[in-house]
């Protein structure tokens, strides 16, 4: 697979790309143009939104960072350096939906349950974060079986396929999470094992 074909030509918008010219076991393709996939929109400049309206004809945005990412929390500033909300911009003609992979919340819960049960002491920083979030399994390979496996992540990606069926003709869809790889990353695993793709490297 040539990644030049993959490259949306976009430059405010971290990780940006598409699925299209996968090829399948019976020679087919997939449609360029479609399925694209990015790392958070919140940094998106007006020329790169104009460019996914009026060449892509964008119809669907699809997030699927929690809800502590989208509007800002003072938990997810360990992880991101921030705890401001970094909402995707409005973009005429194309429909927002949410469709979070985490329940951080919930997690951060059972983080402190842990701390308090194994006599740790409190994170104060993103280190003690990634450290006792690795000891959870909240990061490193078990994370992907996370996202499939916990009942956010399959509503999520339950949902995101259905709306990928009622995409329109000669529309696109955009996907992403905040840097547009594990999540995210899934979620393009899914659609091309659904399509029959299995070699992503030919």
């Amino acid at each position: 697979m040539n990644t030049l074909m993959q490259n949306i030509n976009m430059h405010s918008i971290g990780n940006a790309r598409e699925l299209g010219g996968y090829p399948s076991a019976d020679g087919r393709k997939v449609r360029q143009g479609v399925l694209l996939r990015t790392a958070k929109l919140s940094t998106a400049s007006a020329d790169d939104l104009d460019r996914l309206r009026e060449v892509y004809r964008l119809e669907k945005i699809i997030d699927l960072r929690s809800v502590e990412e989208v509007d800002g929390s003072p938990e997810i500033a360990l992880f991101t350096g921030t705890s401001e909300p970094e909402r995707d911009p409005v973009i005429d003609g194309a429909e927002y939906i949410h469709l979070p992979i985490l329940d951080l919340h919930k997690q951060m819960q059972d983080t402190y349950k842990y701390i308090e049960d194994n006599d740790r002491p409190p994170i104060s920083d993103f280190f003690t974060m990634i450290n006792v979030s690795y000891e959870m399994g909240y990061l490193g390979d078990e994370l992907y079986f996370m996202f499939l496996d916990s009942d956010t992540g399959k509503r999520s990606y339950s949902r995101f396929f259905r709306e990928l069926l009622t995409l329109g003709e000669g529309r696109s869809v955009i996907f992403h999470c905040t840097q547009g790889k594990d999540r995210t990353g899934v979620a393009a695993m899914l659609i091309l094992s659904a399509l029959g793709i299995t070699d992503l490297y030919g």
